[in-house]
Order: C-alpha cells, then structure tokens, then sequence
C-alpha cells in the first residue's frame, strides 16, 4: 500500500521511474553555474539543457531526480505575490522529473505547429475520457525555457481537489481547487533569436511534477501547507509566536487578520532562505548582487510576517532552520551538511536586519516631529530615503503618515523609483541624507539656532591654554560637561581606556616604522585642544551646512565660532596643513546624546590619517611603478562611482583601500586574536569616500569596530596635501574596551571606586582581563511629567537634549538611563506634555528612595526655573 508520508511520496515516485530503466540524476545547486542569464534554478530541465542542445553527452539515455527550485521574481513575480494568499504557489518547490534524451518520445512525430493531434489520440487510446482532453493553444500548452532555446508542445494534468463534477471550465483560471500537477513536455523544437521554431534533431521528454501539489493530492489536503511538508514548520513557528489562535488554514475574507496568511509566507520563505544560504547564496555576495538582493528581499518578508503578524520573537527567525533541514537534508544531503552555516547566517543577518529598521524608524520619527505643522503632506523623497535605506515597507510609512493627520506624497515617490539607478543612487545612498534633508523650521540655514539661555555662561572661557568670550546666546555647556572637562581618563593609571589606549598605540609602533626603522611611521597627537572652531569641526570635514550634527540639540557651543570637538576628526585639517602625512590623534570629544548603557556625553577615539605619494602606494605593492607615472585620471571621470573618486585611477582606489583595510583586519587580530571573523560593509562619511565599517565576530555577535575610508581629495587639496592620496579611520575607545574588557555600563569608566580600577592597574597593553562585577544594587527607576512651556517654539528642538543636560548635572553618575517614552497633546487646550523614565542606580552602594527623591525634586525645580515648564 502507497504511504502518504511525503518523503515516501518522493520515493515512490524516483522508484517507479527506476523500475523503468531510469537512472537517477541528483538535483543541481538553485545557482545555475552553467547559465549567467538566469538567476536561479526554476525547472528541472535546466540542468540538462546542454544536453538538449547537443552541447554534451547525456549520463543516461532516461533520468529522473527530485530537483530544487525557486522562483523569486522575473516571468514568476506573481507566484511570489500569491505566496501565501494561496495553498498552492510557493517561492521555493521540488520538482519530480523524468526525462528522454533520444530515447522513448510520442509515438511520431507531428511536423508544424498545428493542434497536436497525435498527443490526443495517445490519451484517448488510453482511456482518459474525450470530455476531459482539453485545448488550450500554445499560450497554455507550448513550453519554452526562454526566449530562444529548446521548447515544444506539452500536456497539462490538472486535478480537481473536489471531485463528482465537471470541472473543465476552471481548468487554468487558478482556481484554488483545480491546480495542474504534471506537465510533459515534448520538447522537437529549438527556438531561434529571431523567433523562428527549429526541429531538432533528436527528440526529449521532460515531464515535471510539482512534488508539494501532488503530496496534497495524495493525502488528500485542500492545501498544500496543510500537509507533513509544512505542518512542522507551521507547528514551530507556533512556539515562538504571540498569536492568539493556532494556525486554522483560512484564506481571503475568512483571514482577515491575516494571521493564517502570515503562518504561510513565513514558512514557505524560510524555506527558500535555507536552501539558498545551504547552496552558497549569501546575504552579502556582492558578486551575486541580483540573487542576494531578491533572497534578502524573502527573509525580510519572512522576518516582518513572523515578528509583526505573527508576534515571534526577534531573533528567533534562526530557531526555524533546524526543522526545515530536518524535513529536506535526507533528499538533499548538503543542506544538511551546511546547517550551522545557514543558522549562524540567518541569526547574523536578522541581527543586521533589525538594526537596519529600527535606525530607519527613528530617522522616520524624527522626519515626523520636525514636519511643518500647516503641512499635511509628507515628501515622497524622505520616503523614498527610509524604504530604500532602511528596509521599512512603503506600506508601514503611509499607515504611521496616516497616523500623524499626514499623506505621503505618492507622486514624488513614484518619479524617484523611476529614475536610472545611478540617478537613485547618487541622490540618496547614504543614510546620512536621511536626516541632513530634514527641514527644520526652528532653525536657521546652517542647521543652528541660538539657544535659549539655560545654562549660566562665566564671563570669560578657559580650556586648554585657549580662552574665548562665551556669548550667553550659544553657550549650552552645563556644569556637569564642564566636570568632565577636568578628568583625562586616558591618563589615570588602572582606567581601562588607558590600558587599551596603549596597546594600540604599541601596534602602530611596532607594526608601522619609517623607512630605516628608527622611528614609528605615526606621529602620535594626544594633547590636541578640546576647544576648537566651528569650521574645524565641520565645514574642513565637508560636513553640509544643514547636517543635524550642526545643530545645538547635538554640539555644545561655546559661542557662534567656537565649540567643544565632537570628534578627533576635527584636527585633521590643521595638522595636515603642518605637513604631517601618517598621525593618530587621540583623545575626549563631546556630544550631547541620549542616556543609558552605551552613551555618555563625553567619549574618547582614536583617529588616524595616513598619507602616500606614489611611489610610497605602488612601491609597497606594484613592482611595476614606471607604468604608474600619476595617482590620478588625466581626465577626471563626469561622476564617481561607488568605489572611487571622480579623480583618483582605478589602480589607486584599488591600492589606497588594499592598504587600509589591510591595516585595520591586522589591528584587529592584535586586539581580538589572529583567528578573529571580519566582514566589511559600505556606509557613508562625509569626508571619505568609498566608506566602509569593520564588524569582527566576537562572543557569538557581530560588532562594529570601527569606520573608515579613502580621504575625499577636495580635502587634501584645500589643506595643502593635493599632490597625495590618503586614508583614514576613527574608532570609539568605549565602544572596544566595553566588547574587549566585558565592561557593561559605560559610566564604570568614570567610577573612582577602587573595586573597579584595581583590576586594570598595572597591566602591560598586551594583557587582557575580564571585568568582574564588583557591585550589583538596585535599579530606581522614576517618572518626570511635564507640560511644555507655551514658548515652545523659542526653545525649539533641543529641549530634549537641554533635559538631559539638567538630568546628567544633577543626578551625575546616579543615573543610569533616561527614555522619553510618552508624548500627549490635550485635544481641548492644545497643551502638550512629556514624559520622561530615570532610572537611578549606583554603581558602587545601595541608593535609597529618600536619596533619590531628593535629586528628583531638584530636577523638577531646575527644570521649572529655567524652561518655564509645570510639572504635572
């Protein structure tokens, strides 16, 4: 008796065929290496197609296989629409085939395109009822693999799931419960470029059976995914969801919450995810650029469905894997094989991918809150920027449009999808356009505006051995920054930034000498000043005018010309001008960020900047200089590319980044250890291009090190450096130390508390320790209410930044976090208010309530007196 267990399906099937004196032929990899022109495998024929054409010998005169397919786009882009929405079309299928080369075929050959009339007679002499042969014409019945190539007539079968009636009319109107299962092909013909059909001389069978349709045949299901092939990754997706019902197999008006539907598309596309990664597809192969663009497209499909629809969990899009290799590593052996690449693959990029929305949906609420009020129009471009960056659907940002009384300019986004892509991407390829773009009516043409007076400015500024007159206009730097100002953690014994600070100094000077190796190669800079110009700090960076880092919600300024450096960038200018070529500038820079674990408004980097004429690039790497007699175009190129500058050859971009990167994956194997995981990605600076980031796999995550990239020549041309081509990077002191040291609260760094700096005195740079936890006391958390002042607009958008400052001023290190989680506005009195969470916590003792009450209510009072606002 036949067994209706799917597996055993396929076996039956291949089986019968070999009892036929068939040889069996396993299935091709779904990247067809023998075709450039086609993206993936989508029929079982294709990996025979040389044989057809003459090209090569057969291995068999008769073959059969169970090959793996996708259809992901192209001629199939409705199959992928329908995923889903239907119990029968899949992105990923097996395909059960048989196949002639010369041998058996129809019983002779019928020259022309007439009705095949001999196919007919074939069925009727077999019994099949005249009233079930049906014609359909060559639009239906006439197959081809593409334009030009092998094709021929076929026979369609197509089961009807109901039975007990005549179903002919609904025979190839994609009726639900009338599919074709089986399709010969009888392939005489090979069409030409020209579209003329050329008999060919030795004729082919290839009959294809879609194996999911007939496992719902045989066991009797209306729908595919109600059978053994996805029920248990139905069942698993279960576990991992919030949903308030199990998966119950509704379609269309009976699933109108979708939920069912979501169940489907997560399951089928995770399976075509694993196949793919377990074939050598990944989610970054920028030699596959189409493949990997349309499997990161079905992941995100899947991961949205499941996490947004279905409620599972982030994160847990990996945890499926397992069940689905357990259901296809028997037939296809390498997907088993490849398991733990494909889970690790598939955790790394949900990983990637989640960041990737949640940046976007923070940059689309910022577009949101800075809209014009008389506005009811949201730009089709920062729409486009979000759903071309951000991987967030055009979809989701109409329904939170809809949500603010706002409408996407659908027109304006339409006109930028239908640009060539070099427009498209010249225009918005970095996400730092997102917000540098966004207007901000508050604010002036340069992105700042004076601010409010807050913070009490002294009447004369020293920092630094420089002193500058604040203006009580600008002045935004609180009495907490100013404290800061006095510590230089780089230089305290048994601070951990001191211990990493060192080793990699010692990199440089061990790896990187001068020529006769008397000296190191980079001039170290560690007591560069703090206070620095507005037009070192971002105009010599080519930082655009109107880029929110300009902004006093961002900087803290001194005056209109003067700020403290939100990065060690911000010498670059001047030191190349004193004729410095190869220099790491290190030290503390200031920005005024959010408050919790990872941020703090004082930070510490390292910036190196290395410079080459060209004998010094090509000596080191082209032993054939002569050739090289210029770094740069004769004739620079109209437009730059995305992996080079409009005046620098191919030669020196490809050299230049060799150099740099070469440079930065032997840092990290000093830091990390030699057998550190790398991976590169491209981003945007405004000052580099191409740009790139530096993640390292460490602890079973993915982190980002660092940013770097090919200095821009307009740089060095103006700081008097034109004649050469450099690089550069910038890495957080901070950001290593909390991976290398297993630091967990960046505020340790400024901890006194000798339970903690004993563990980092008196270490050698080369030594790595772990921190151990010497305290663990109780979060506090508290809630500040207000409403905002009726002034709103004079304090404009650095409120939020100025509370922080208050909250960092008063409560010091005893904060630990501040989220500004609810925003109400009064529909009656127009008033609006917000709500701010502290959490306080010690790192060193136990805070009381009473304690914490205290600098609460100091908050509130500051708060009051300078912003006018009431506390609720």
């Amino acid at each position: 008796m036949l067994s209706t267990f799917g597996k055993e399906i396929r076996k039956s099937f291949v089986d019968f065929f070999l009892s036929k004196g068939h040889t069996f032929v396993p299935s091709s990899s779904v990247i067809p290496s023998w075709d450039t022109n086609i993206d993936f495998v989508y029929a079982g024929v294709q990996q025979f197609t040389d044989i057809i054409k003459g090209g090569t010998e057969a291995v068999a005169p008769r073959v059969v296989n169970s090959q793996k397919c996708l259809r992901l786009g192209g001629s199939h882009i409705k199959d992928i629409e329908l995923v889903g929405r239907d119990g029968y079309h899949h992105s990923f299928f097996e395909m059960l085939g048989n196949w002639s080369f010369g041998d058996y075929f129809k019983r002779r050959h019928v020259p022309g395109l007439g009705t095949d009339e001999e196919c007919r007679k074939i069925w009727l002499d077999i019994g099949v009822p005249a009233g079930r042969i049906l014609p359909f014409g060559m639009k239906d019945n006439f197959w081809e693999m593409s334009g030009v190539g092998p094709c021929g007539p076929c026979s369609e079968i197509h089961y009807d799931r109901i039975g007990g009636r005549d179903a002919s009319h609904l025979v190839n109107t994609d009726h639900p419960m009338v599919v074709e299962i089986w399709n010969l092909v009888f392939i005489q013909h090979c069409k030409e470029a020209n579209g003329v059909l050329r008999p060919l001389s030795s004729k082919y069978i290839d009959c294809g059976m879609g194996f999911e349709r007939l496992v719902s045949v045989v066991q009797q299901k209306t729908s595919n995914y109600d059978t053994d092939l996805f029920t248990p990754i139905i069942h698993e997706i279960q576990k991992h969801t919030a949903a308030t019902h199990q998966y119950q197999g509704r379609f269309g008006d009976y699933d109108k919450d979708g939920i069912d539907a979501a169940y489907r598309i997560t399951s089928d596309h995770m399976r075509a995810v694993t196949v793919a990664l377990s074939d050598g597809i990944n989610f970054s192969d920028k030699n596959r650029r189409k493949n990997t663009r349309k499997i990161n497209e079905l992941f995100k499909r899947a991961t949205i469905y499941g996490c947004e629809v279905l409620g599972m969990e982030r994160m847990s899009m990996n945890l499926l894997v397992p069940i689905i290799v357990q259901q296809l590593g028997e037939t296809y052996p390498e997907i088993e094989k490849n398991q733990h690449g494909v889970v690790e693959a598939v955790r790394v990029e949900e990983e990637r991918l989640w960041k990737q929305r949640d940046e976007g949906m923070r940059h689309l609420k910022e577009m949101f809150r800075t809209q014009p009020p008389i506005s009811k129009v949201f730009p089709g471009k920062f729409a486009f920027i979000i759903v071309q960056n951000y991987r967030i659907e055009l979809q989701l940002v109409k329904q939170m449009a809809a949500h603010r009384g706002l409408t996407v300019d659908e027109t304006e986004y339409q006109r930028l999808l239908l640009l060539p892509k070099p427009e498209r991407t010249s225009c918005f390829n970095s996400r730092a356009f997102c917000l540098s773009n966004v207007p901000n009516i508050n604010e002036s043409a340069d992105c700042r505006s004076a601010v409010v007076r807050r913070f009490p400015s002294p009447a004369l500024f020293e920092l630094d051995g420089l002193q500058i007159v604040p203006d009580p206009d600008w002045w935004n730097v609180s009495e907490r920054i100013q404290t800061l100002l006095s510590r230089r953690l780089l230089h305290e014994n048994g601070n951990p930034l001191n211990l990493l600070k060192r080793r990699i100094v010692t990199f440089f000077d061990t790896h990187y000498r001068n020529p006769r190796g008397s000296s190191p190669l980079f001039t170290v800079c560690e007591g560069e000043p703090r206070l620095v110009s507005v037009f070192d700090n971002f105009d010599s960076l080519l930082i655009p005018a109107d880029h929110p880092s300009r902004r006093t919600s961002d900087t803290y300024y001194t005056n209109r010309d003067y700020c403290l450096r939100a990065h060690t960038s911000a010498h670059q200018f001047r030191l190349l001008r004193q004729g410095l070529d190869n220099f790491l500038v290190i030290g503390d820079v200031y920005r005024r960020d959010e408050i919790d674990r990872t941020h703090f408004p004082c930070f510490h980097q390292i910036e190196g900047v290395r410079l080459y004429a060209a004998h010094e690039l090509y000596g080191e790497q082209r032993p054939d200089l002569s050739r090289m007699s210029s770094l740069f175009e004769e004739t620079p190129v109209e437009e730059r590319s995305e992996r080079r500058q409009e005046r620098h050859t191919f030669d020196t971009t490809k050299s230049l980044e060799a150099q740099l990167k070469g440079t930065l994956e032997s840092l990290c194997q000093a830091l990390f250890g030699p057998n550190v995981l790398m991976r590169w990605t491209s981003c945007f600076f405004p000052f580099t291009h191409p740009s790139y980031e530096l993640e390292v796999f460490f602890n079973g995550k993915w982190l980002e090190v660092l940013g770097c990239g090919i200095i821009e020549q307009k740089l060095l041309d103006s700081a008097g450096a034109g004649s050469k081509v450099g690089w550069a990077f910038g890495l957080g002191l901070e950001r290593l130390a909390m991976v290398l040291y297993q630091i967990p609260d960046i505020r340790l760094f400024w901890s006194k508390d000798s339970g903690f700096l004993s563990q980092f005195a008196d270490l050698r740079p080369d030594e790595v320790v772990k921190y151990k936890p010497f305290s663990k006391q109780p979060q506090l958390p508290m809630d500040l209410s207000f409403w905002l002042p009726d002034q709103k607009k004079q304090i404009g958008d650095s409120l939020r930044a100025d509370v922080y400052d208050v909250i960092r001023s008063l409560g010091g290190d005893l904060v630990e976090q501040v989220n500004l989680f609810d925003q109400f506005e009064n529909k009656k009195t127009g008033r609006k208010s917000q709500t701010y969470r502290i959490v306080y916590r010690s790192m060193e003792r136990p805070l009381s309530k009473d304690e914490v009450n205290v600098i609460h209510k100091a908050i509130e009072k500051e708060l009051s007196e300078k912003f006018g606002i009431e506390i609720r």
